[in-house]
Formats: structure tokens, C-alpha cells, sequence
């Protein structure tokens, strides 16, 4: 995103094999205090969902988790752009926390992304640091889920096969949508992942 004083315009890269580099200038975001959450907050209730991410200050991100939380609404954590760590506080008002595997990685203190293998460690060890649930996204090999309730309480889930990625630009966002959706009709969290890799396959055909 390229900021113009308060209007914020998009500015993404693709690569040739259509993975999206994103240069980000917080211009708007910024300006997003945790006074400004007041009236849109007071709507929530019970079984709504507030999904965050990190390209507003962190302040009024834990103001709105804290605003949701007492009002029964679940809360989904996008932690990107990656920090190297995210405040305990934050973490414990976070329902589900859904980091691409490079995200994880920084929030556990490590460089790099993380290997599919390595994932099922990751996420346990993200667990332990306060959200209830936890979904690893890894783009075209699907997402890792831990946590939730019932019969499933963790493991992954793949892609429809056959498709072709043209433009990842927005998978990720599609992704925390959809699940988000899913989450606010009441699907558990593993039906709930299942319809979000869908949904993110589908969008990177275009």
C-alpha cells in the first residue's frame, strides 16, 4: 500500500510466478486510533466476529479484541506485516490466531519461514503463547489448524486439487474472510478452515 496523506492506494508486485510482494506505507492505518472504535464496536454481540490485523496500531487492535471479548464476539488475529513478537495481553483476547508459516516464525523468534514439516511444532508452540486456536496458512499446500472443539481438534486441510495460481495477491485476505464468515455463522473451526482453503485456492486462478 502507498499512503498519500490520508488516503492509503495499493502498490503490490508479482513476481513471475505469481506470488505478490506488498511495499506498505502505513499513511491512514495510522491515524486509526482506539478512540475512533467506539460507535462500530457497539453493534457487536454474541457469535460476531472482529478480524484484525497488524497494519494499524497495535493499540487499537488490543482495544478492539478487549471491546469484542465483553461483548461475546470472537476474535481472529491476522498478525501480518510479521512482527519478532506480539504483546501477552493480545494474544490471550485472540479466539483464533491465523499467521502464514513466515509469521510464525517471527512470533516463535525465528528467521525465515517454516518448513510443512516443522509446522505441527509451530503451532502447538504458538498455542502455548495465549490464543485458543491457531490456523497456519501454507499457501498452495493448504492450512494447519489446532484447537477448536468436537471430533476434529487439529490437523490439515489440502487444497482442491487442479489449480493453477495465476495471482496470489490477496489469498491471504481471502483466506481470513472466508474464515472469518464461517466462523460468525457458527461452523467449527475445522469446517470453518476447509471453507477459507477453498475460498483462497480459488482466488489465485485470476
Amino acid at each position: 500500500q502507498i499512503g498519500i496523506g490520508e488516503v492509503v492506494l495499493p502498490g503490490i508486485v508479482v513476481d513471475a510466478r505469481g506470488r505478490n510482494q506488498i511495499a506498505v506505507s502505513p499513511g491512514a492505518n495510522a491515524r486509526l486510533a482506539p478512540g475512533r472504535l467506539r460507535k462500530p464496536l457497539a453493534l457487536l454481540g454474541p457469535g460476531e466476529v472482529v478480524l484484525a490485523q497488524l497494519e494499524v496500531p497495535l493499540a487499537t487492535v488490543r482495544e478492539a479484541f478487549r471491546r469484542a471479548r465483553r461483548r461475546g464476539a470472537l476474535t481472529v488475529l491476522n498478525p501480518a506485516p510479521a512482527p519478532s513478537a506480539l504483546p501477552k495481553e493480545l494474544l490471550a483476547l485472540t479466539d483464533v490466531l491465523v499467521p502464514n508459516a513466515r509469521e510464525a516464525a517471527a512470533l516463535l523468534g525465528r528467521a525465515g519461514a517454516l518448513s510443512p514439516a516443522e509446522l505441527p511444532r509451530a503451532a502447538r508452540g504458538l498455542m502455548a503463547l495465549g490464543p485458543r486456536a491457531v490456523v497456519v496458512t501454507a499457501g498452495e499446500r493448504g492450512a494447519l489448524f489446532l484447537g477448536g472443539s468436537g471430533e476434529e481438534e487439529g490437523g490439515w486441510v489440502r487444497p482442491p486439487s487442479g489449480i493453477r495460481a495465476v495471482d496470489t495477491t490477496g489469498a491471504g485476505d481471502a483466506f481470513c474472510g472466508a474464515l472469518a464468515l464461517r466462523l460468525a455463522e457458527g461452523v467449527p473451526l475445522a469446517g470453518a478452515v476447509r471453507f477459507a482453503v477453498a475460498a483462497a485456492a480459488l482466488s489465485v486462478r485470476k
